[in-house]
């Protein structure tokens, strides 16, 4: 038997009244509810009307949401995302990969009104275009898909992504609700509009910086992986998946091919199929590109060879394939990898004396490799990077360090930080400017419009630097490369993971300790900074000893495996077994 489609209302009031100076920024949302009737709000009834027969109607909803729009065989929407001149649009809402069942039509709405219809189509096309690399880690897949009829029989598919990089798109023409705009809340302002419009309710926000300061820690069930160092840790949309890794670390164990996946929804966990012997998967760099994970083996044993080879594991169907040789490695640390909605791009440090420092990009559409050799000086070579894919391209921080024999027993040290944007085309700039030179650049994250450091300490190249004292995290503009200094949080002397939920930072402590006669930081401590407040709250400590695996955040807790192979979970509210 087939479900029942949800009901779909036309220009029937919102579930709720409107009181208090409006907004113009909700002005669509407004206008339905003004002019209808809602029980308590004291307005006239109104009863629903229909479009008149000559205004086109936009095709209906699908049970399920497209995987991707084609490009527009409309010459002017290839060049426009919304055209003027619709007469009606129709809102399919549409769950995400968490939800269950996933990427269902959960509610609808037919849009007549041609004062609605005009404002709504008007900022779809105010929203910024997009620029560079995109990267979109948290996105979930929910969208709301607005199909727009015109007089002719044209019509016009938008999707409008509500997670992540808030992409919208009709295929042909792309641009962004992230919040990118001038004002910075124009995009999310009018999802919210979209999402009041369709009769989507704001729910309590389980990635808030007030419901994680109230959050709890709960023990689930332990991986079959048992104990495991170096593995890839990541969320797919749907399930956690631990990939590879070793039994005993670096000096330990060879790296063990192993994977599982466990299901929130289920609180189970299940066997993967195993990776190919050739990937290495310990201490692997990895990125997700939306629907496989890109893997490439850390660094080798002295009784290992390495491969130069990737994996891509494909959840949906359990499956891992091979890359051709990459034109980069063996590195001898471990490398980083970001995806940019087309590519994966892969930096380490090598042994290499001419360039240490090696980049290259792997299309998985036709399996292709691509040196992307940084224009580095001679005078300033790489020791340590750090990369991240932003909307305004991939940064490439090169830190660097050499000496200069001065006298028979001594040396003059110089060190300092390169910067480098990867465009869209596949060449580097030297965007260095004014970054500062004296700092290092930790776990680069961007959120979908800014980029977040980690608290680090100084650089000096080669040399020794002091123990880390009163450090903290910068916020930078990934335009600019303008730095905002985040206040400095009761963990950040010791190095903490940060991780970014979408509405606030978490500051996670697995390794390392701090005791003093006023302070207390060890293994499994978790602290959470408000961007609004700009204020730090700390948590309480995990229940069990933390192993060396990040931790990852799925868009309602944080995970985290614990050195015996336990998930544990943390949250508000917090997870049952």
């Amino acid at each position: 038997m087939n479900p029942t489609a949800p009901q779909e209302p036309t220009e029937s009031p919102l579930p709720f009244c409107w009181t208090g100076q409006l907004r113009r920024w909700a002005s669509i949302a407004v206008t339905v509810a003004v002019s209808a009737a809602s029980s308590g709000c004291g307005t006239t009834a109104t009863s629903t009307t229909q479009a008149p027969a000559s205004v086109p109607t936009p095709a209906a909803c699908s049970a399920s949401a497209p995987a991707a729009l084609p490009a527009e065989q409309w010459s002017t929407a290839r060049y426009v995302l919304a055209p003027p001149g619709t007469g009606a649009i129709r809102l399919c809402r549409y769950s995400g990969l968490n939800a269950h069942p996933r990427l269902a039509l959960v509610g609808s709405r037919l849009l007549d009104s041609r004062t609605i219809v005009d404002q709504l189509v008007t900022e779809l096309d105010r929203l910024p275009a997009l620029r560079g690399a995109v990267a979109c880690p948290a996105d979930d897949g929910s969208q709301i898909l607005a199909l727009l009829a015109y007089p002719g029989g044209h019509q016009v598919s938008i999707s409008v992504g509500l997670t992540g990089c808030a992409l919208v798109t009709n295929g042909s023409v792309h641009r962004t609700a992230a919040g990118l705009g001038t004002p910075r809340a124009f995009g999310p302002q009018l999802l919210a509009s979209l999402k009041q419009l369709v009769g989507i309710h704001q729910q309590s926000n389980a990635g808030s910086a007030n419901a994680l300061a109230h959050g709890h820690w709960s023990v689930l069930a332990r991986s079959p992986l048992g104990t495991r160092y170096g593995s890839t840790f990541l969320w797919d949309g749907r399930e956690l998946l631990e990939l590879g890794g070793s039994a005993g670390g670096r000096l330990g164990g060879a790296p063990n091919d192993t994977s599982a996946a466990y299901n929130p929804a289920t609180h189970r966990w299940r066997r993967l199929a195993s990776a190919p012997a050739a990937v290495l998967p310990d201490n692997a760099a990895w990125t997700w590109t939306g629907h496989q994970v890109f893997i490439f083996g850390g660094p080798t044993l002295p009784n290992e060879t390495a491969t130069n080879l990737a994996g891509l594991y494909d959840p949906a169907t359990n499956h891992w394939t091979m890359t051709s040789k990459a034109p980069v490695g063996p590195f001898v640390n471990q490398a980083t990898a970001v995806w940019t909605g087309k590519r994966a791009i892969l930096a380490g440090m090598t042994n290499s004396r001419s360039q240490p420092l090696e980049v290259a990009s792997y299309d998985p559409a036709t399996n292709t490799w691509a040196s992307l050799e940084p224009p580095i000086s001679a005078q300033h070579p790489p020791i340590t990077m750090a990369m991240v894919a932003t909307n305004d391209g991939v940064l490439l921080w090169s830190l660097w360090g050499r000496s200069k024999k001065t006298g028979p027993n001594t040396y003059a040290g110089y060190s300092g930080v390169d910067v480098y944007r990867l465009s869209s085309s596949g060449t580097w700039a030297n965007v260095t400017d004014s970054w500062p030179q004296g700092h290092t650049v930790d776990q680069p994250i961007f959120t979908g419009s800014e980029i977040l450091l980690a608290p680090g300490q100084i650089w000096c190249g080669a040399c020794s630097p002091p123990a880390p004292f009163d450090e903290h995290g910068y916020i930078v503009d990934p335009a600019t490369l303008h730095r905002t200094e985040i206040p400095h949080g009761p963990l950040d002397d010791i190095g903490p993971q940060i991780i970014w939920t979408g509405h606030a930072e978490i500051s996670f402590n697995n390794g390392g300790e701090i005791t003093g006669p006023h302070i207390s930081v060890l293994p499994g401590d978790i602290a959470i900074w408000n961007p609004n407040t700009r204020k730090w709250a700390r948590g309480p400590r995990a229940p069990k000893r933390i192993g060396n695996t990040p931790a990852v955040w799925n868009g309602n807790h944080l995970f985290v495996l614990a050195q015996n192979g336990s998930l544990l979970s943390y949250g508000n509210p917090a997870v049952g077994r």
